[in-house]
């Protein structure tokens, strides 16, 4: 007995802080964690619901971001089918202004008359390309340039063309370029 009031008496100050201690942690800890759990979940929840905002603020710039460049890629192919229209339509007229053209078209009204293959008619004629329509060559025949249009016999093959009148003519849909030309318009 001696001994535990020889402890008691040196080590007082530290059993009495252990007890202390001990009282704090089974009364008070759980008295604040009591209280102050429904504050963190209130701002556990406030925490989950400001980084659900900002994922869906950033899904949202995202779908800005997207919809913006589609909108470019859109005017960017839009710009370079007026640019390839263009090209195709310069091309047409260097090639209509020939004189390679203007042999070909007078073969064909000396093959098949100088009337319409549609309704007779001798007034405004035209000559159209028939079985493979003027851009459908062009194309195929990968032709940029004059020197390479004169060089190309499809483009020249009088079994090809056919006499039209302009009415005719504007109501074949095997052109390319007219249909082009009406979408623009």
């Amino acid at each position: 007995m001696e001994e535990s009031n020889l402890f008691l008496s040196t080590h007082r100050p530290l059993v009495i802080t252990l007890g202390g201690l001990v009282l704090f942690i089974l009364i008070v800890v759980p008295i604040i964690k009591e209280y102050f759990s429904p504050i963190m979940r209130k701002e556990r929840k406030i925490d989950r619901e400001k980084k659900e905002q900002e994922r869906l603020k950033l899904l949202e710039e995202i779908k800005h971001r997207r919809k913006v460049e589609q909108e470019k890629t859109l005017e960017q192919k839009e710009s370079l089918k007026e640019e390839k229209l263009d090209t195709y339509q310069k091309l047409r007229k260097a090639i209509e202004s020939m004189p390679q053209y203007e042999l070909w078209r007078q073969a064909v009204f000396k093959e098949f008359g100088r009337k319409c293959a549609m309704c007779g008619s001798t007034e405004n004629l035209e000559v159209d390309h028939r079985y493979k329509s003027f851009y459908a060559i062009i194309k195929e025949c990968r032709i940029t340039n004059t020197t390479q249009a004169y060089e190309c016999a499809a483009l020249w093959n009088v079994n090809n063309g056919a006499p039209l009148c302009k009415t005719h003519h504007d109501k074949t849909t095997s052109s390319v370029y007219r249909n082009l030309k009406q979408k623009l318009i």
